[in-house]
């Protein structure tokens, strides 16, 4: 167990991706201050199709500088986010998309809700995640939702009892489980909790999970994930609190009994949870020396390091299918060359996910029982590619292996 401090913000965007995030946001702000090339805004989805012997790839050209795929479902449904640009080219701001096959279409607000975070998706396309609104609010700044991509509704995730905050973070395939937490002042405490679908009534209802403690601030940014038949759940609770307002965690599994979540102890590590398959392993991150290093772990307690690529340092294992294949990145020492490049792991080898050649920088965010994989990729400027000092936009793609069906053919959507 090692006591770290709380974090008051829910995470999309690892740390270990934070430093080459940051070289884009200062190519991004250059862009701004100097006027070089004003931004268009963008229309309609572009895609390019790479066909090569092993895989095809569909690379989403939905933005002039930065876009990632964070989730993928058994049909190939994608969930994600982009920069967009304002329409006088100035001003960058974040929007979510989903896209089906080749369609794509933006992820609307929550009403009265400012901002929203997309976390998972499942096999029937419903989204999942958290809205945000101005500090202050006597309702609360922030809330779960679902978002129905066939119907177009969204539908806000109430808190648990008199709490005033709460956030989606997985969802069973079949879509009628979310996991997340919910969070209250009066007293103060932040807990691990269950929506169900009820059929019945034609709505959700919460329920807690059992915890050592009423306060669990780690959840909010390592994650409370499902496993895709909604029968597991795992997050790291607080086993106890230290001096300085540092918490101690462990994971810890829940399963259902006669009705009942039934909590048991995992390990006594606290680490960053993104998947769970139905066998209950879990991919993840530890954190070693401050440095980020993937990992995967199962029901019994057995740790694994997944190892990172050769002369890397730091990584994630993001997304694991039934068959305990695990996709994520790896990064290089900390410097001004190089970048995170996506990795697959199978059967104890970790190898670099194949794309095509010249790519300088990739991650991957998701897999599915396909294999399909999906992440964010470097790719230069079509027009100046031999050049250089050319561009390089970061762009959404979706793997797929040869054989493999679910790369639809669908059409541009304005």
């Amino acid at each position: 167990m090692n006591g770290l401090p709380y974090d008051y913000s829910p995470l999309t965007t690892s740390e270990p991706l934070m430093r080459y995030y940051l070289m884009l946001a200062t190519l991004t702000v250059s862009v701004l201050l100097f006027g070089c090339s004003p931004f268009a805004p963008q229309g309609g989805l572009k895609v390019k199709e790479v066909a090569e012997e092993k895989y095809t790839l569909d690379i989403f050209d939905n933005t002039p500088t930065f876009s990632q795929a964070l989730a993928i479902n058994a049909t190939g449904q994608i969930i994600g986010i982009r920069e967009v640009a304002s329409e006088e080219g100035t001003i960058l701001s974040q929007e979510p998309f989903f896209i089906d096959g080749k369609q794509s279409t933006r992820v609307p607000l929550l009403d009265e809700y400012t901002n929203i975070e997309l976390n998972a998706l499942s096999d029937n396309g419903l989204v999942v995640g958290y809205a945000s609104r101005p500090l202050g609010n006597p309702e609360g700044s922030t809330t779960g939702f679902v978002w129905d991509s066939k119907t177009g509704v969204m539908t806000r995730l109430m808190p648990a009892g008199n709490d005033v905050a709460c956030h989606a973070q997985s969802i069973s395939a079949a879509g009628d489980r979310i996991t997340g937490y919910t969070a209250g002042s009066k007293p103060t405490r932040m807990l691990p909790c269950v929506w169900d679908w009820n059929q019945t009534e034609k709505k959700w209802q919460i329920e807690t999970l059992e915890t050592i403690e009423d306060y669990n601030p780690y959840i909010m940014s390592s994650g409370v994930v499902i496993s895709p038949d909604g029968q597991r759940i795992a997050a790291c609770i607080t086993v106890a609190n230290l001096p300085n307002d540092m918490y101690d965690s462990s994971l810890c599994h829940w399963q259902q009994a006669d009705g009942v979540w039934k909590r048991q102890l995992v390990c006594d590590d606290q680490m960053y949870l993104c998947s769970m398959n139905n066998a209950g392993q879990i991919a993840g991150a530890l954190t070693r020396d401050a440095v980020r290093l993937p990992c995967i772990v199962d029901v019994s307690g057995q740790v694994n390091l997944i190892e990172l690529l050769p002369g890397d340092v730091s990584g994630e294992a993001r997304g694991i299918n039934s068959a305990g294949t695990i996709v994520g990145f790896s990064d290089d020492p900390a410097g001004p060359e190089g970048g995170p490049l996506a990795f697959v792991w199978k059967d104890g080898m970790t190898s670099e996910l194949d794309l095509p050649v010249g790519t300088t920088a990739s991650a991957a965010f998701g897999i599915n029982e396909a294999g399909q994989i999906v992440g964010l990729l470097d790719v230069p400027d079509a027009d100046n590619a031999e050049e250089e000092d050319a561009e390089v936009q970061t762009l959404a793609f979706r793997w797929t292996p040869k054989g493999t069906k679910g790369s639809e053919k669908g059409s541009e959507k304005k």
